[in-house]
Protein backbone atom coordinates (compact mmCIF):
# COMPACT_ATOMS: atom_id res chain seq x y z
CA UNK A 1 0.00 0.00 0.00
CA UNK A 2 2.98 2.18 0.33
CA UNK A 3 3.00 2.41 -4.03
CA UNK A 4 1.75 6.23 -5.38
CA UNK A 5 0.03 4.31 -7.47
CA UNK A 6 -2.21 2.32 -4.95
CA UNK A 7 -4.93 4.51 -5.24
CA UNK A 8 -5.52 3.46 -8.85
CA UNK A 9 -6.60 -0.19 -7.62
CA UNK A 10 -9.10 1.05 -4.62
CA UNK A 11 -12.98 0.98 -5.22
CA UNK A 12 -14.13 1.00 -1.54
CA UNK A 13 -14.00 0.45 1.42
CA UNK A 14 -9.85 1.57 2.13
CA UNK A 15 -9.17 4.33 4.46
CA UNK A 16 -7.15 6.94 3.48
CA UNK A 17 -3.59 6.89 5.49
CA UNK A 18 -0.48 8.14 5.06
CA UNK A 19 0.76 7.69 1.60
CA UNK A 20 4.47 6.08 2.83
CA UNK A 21 2.39 3.43 5.33
CA UNK A 22 3.17 -0.52 4.43
CA UNK A 23 -0.46 -0.64 5.35
CA UNK A 24 -3.80 1.24 5.18
CA UNK A 25 -7.01 0.51 7.31
CA UNK A 26 -9.76 -1.51 5.68
CA UNK A 27 -13.88 -1.36 6.29
CA UNK A 28 -15.30 -4.47 5.96
CA UNK A 29 -15.79 -5.04 2.67
CA UNK A 30 -12.96 -3.63 0.62
CA UNK A 31 -13.35 -4.13 -2.89
CA UNK A 32 -9.81 -3.67 -5.43
CA UNK A 33 -9.47 -3.45 -9.04
CA UNK A 34 -7.09 -4.89 -10.98
CA UNK A 35 -6.07 -4.93 -14.61
CA UNK A 36 -5.01 -8.26 -16.27
CA UNK A 37 -2.82 -9.17 -19.28
CA UNK A 38 -3.74 -12.96 -18.75
CA UNK A 39 -6.26 -15.02 -17.27
CA UNK A 40 -5.14 -18.28 -16.94
CA UNK A 41 -3.09 -19.83 -14.71
CA UNK A 42 -3.12 -17.10 -12.09
CA UNK A 43 -3.15 -16.92 -8.13
CA UNK A 44 -4.91 -14.52 -6.25
CA UNK A 45 -2.96 -13.59 -2.80
CA UNK A 46 -3.16 -10.83 0.09
CA UNK A 47 -1.45 -9.88 2.43
CA UNK A 48 -3.01 -8.22 6.04
CA UNK A 49 -2.61 -7.69 9.22
CA UNK A 50 -4.91 -8.28 12.10
CA UNK A 51 -3.80 -5.59 14.55
CA UNK A 52 -4.15 -7.04 17.99
CA UNK A 53 -5.43 -3.84 19.63
CA UNK A 54 -8.88 -4.88 17.38
CA UNK A 55 -8.42 -8.14 17.58
CA UNK A 56 -9.14 -8.20 21.57
CA UNK A 57 -12.78 -6.69 20.32
CA UNK A 58 -13.82 -9.33 17.62
CA UNK A 59 -12.18 -12.39 18.21
CA UNK A 60 -11.66 -15.12 15.71
CA UNK A 61 -12.57 -13.09 12.32
CA UNK A 62 -13.63 -15.07 8.61
CA UNK A 63 -12.67 -13.34 5.67
CA UNK A 64 -14.55 -14.31 2.05
CA UNK A 65 -13.10 -13.20 -0.74
CA UNK A 66 -14.63 -12.87 -3.92
CA UNK A 67 -14.43 -11.64 -7.67
CA UNK A 68 -17.05 -9.73 -9.91
CA UNK A 69 -19.44 -11.15 -6.69
CA UNK A 70 -18.85 -14.76 -7.36
CA UNK A 71 -17.41 -16.47 -4.13
CA UNK A 72 -13.59 -17.07 -4.35
CA UNK A 73 -12.80 -18.55 -0.92
CA UNK A 74 -12.84 -17.75 2.88
CA UNK A 75 -10.54 -18.51 5.18
CA UNK A 76 -10.85 -18.05 9.39
CA UNK A 77 -8.26 -16.86 11.59
CA UNK A 78 -7.73 -17.29 15.45
CA UNK A 79 -4.86 -15.02 15.92
CA UNK A 80 -3.19 -11.46 15.37
CA UNK A 81 -0.74 -10.52 13.42
CA UNK A 82 0.48 -10.97 9.59
CA UNK A 83 -1.81 -12.67 7.46
CA UNK A 84 -1.46 -14.44 4.03
CA UNK A 85 -4.29 -15.70 2.05
CA UNK A 86 -4.06 -17.15 -1.67
CA UNK A 87 -5.73 -19.58 -3.71
CA UNK A 88 -5.74 -20.48 -7.70
CA UNK A 89 -8.45 -18.39 -9.59
CA UNK A 90 -10.78 -20.25 -12.08
CA UNK A 91 -9.96 -18.21 -15.51
CA UNK A 92 -13.60 -17.97 -16.12
CA UNK A 93 -14.07 -15.31 -12.82
CA UNK A 94 -11.03 -13.29 -14.80
CA UNK A 95 -11.50 -10.88 -17.63
CA UNK A 96 -8.48 -8.90 -19.86
CA UNK A 97 -11.08 -6.65 -21.63
CA UNK A 98 -11.86 -4.91 -17.84
CA UNK A 99 -10.90 -3.97 -14.49
CA UNK A 100 -11.35 -7.47 -12.76
CA UNK A 101 -12.63 -6.32 -8.95
CA UNK A 102 -11.98 -8.54 -6.20
CA UNK A 103 -13.62 -7.92 -2.24
CA UNK A 104 -12.81 -8.99 0.79
CA UNK A 105 -15.25 -9.20 3.35
CA UNK A 106 -14.30 -9.75 6.88
CA UNK A 107 -17.21 -11.08 9.55
CA UNK A 108 -16.97 -8.97 12.63
CA UNK A 109 -15.48 -5.38 12.85
CA UNK A 110 -14.22 -2.56 15.49
CA UNK A 111 -15.83 -0.36 15.97
CA UNK A 112 -14.22 2.79 17.28
CA UNK A 113 -15.85 4.38 20.82
CA UNK A 114 -14.36 7.82 19.76
CA UNK A 115 -15.75 8.35 15.99
CA UNK A 116 -17.91 5.13 15.07
CA UNK A 117 -15.40 4.28 12.60
CA UNK A 118 -15.15 0.25 11.59
CA UNK A 119 -12.19 -1.24 10.85
CA UNK A 120 -11.71 -4.31 9.30
CA UNK A 121 -8.13 -4.89 8.84
CA UNK A 122 -4.58 -3.30 7.90
CA UNK A 123 -4.17 -4.50 4.17
CA UNK A 124 -0.73 -4.76 3.04
CA UNK A 125 -0.85 -6.17 -0.16
CA UNK A 126 -2.78 -8.01 -3.06
CA UNK A 127 -2.30 -9.24 -6.93
CA UNK A 128 -2.80 -12.20 -8.88
CA UNK A 129 0.29 -14.26 -9.99
CA UNK A 130 1.69 -17.46 -11.73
Amino acid sequence: MDSPLADAYIVSGVLKGDPLSRWRWTSQRPELRFYLTETKGLKFFMDFVLAEATFQFTGPVTVRFSIGGKPLGSAHYGKPGEQHYEVEVPGNLLTASEPVKVAAEVDKVYVSPQDGAKLGFLLVRAGFEQ
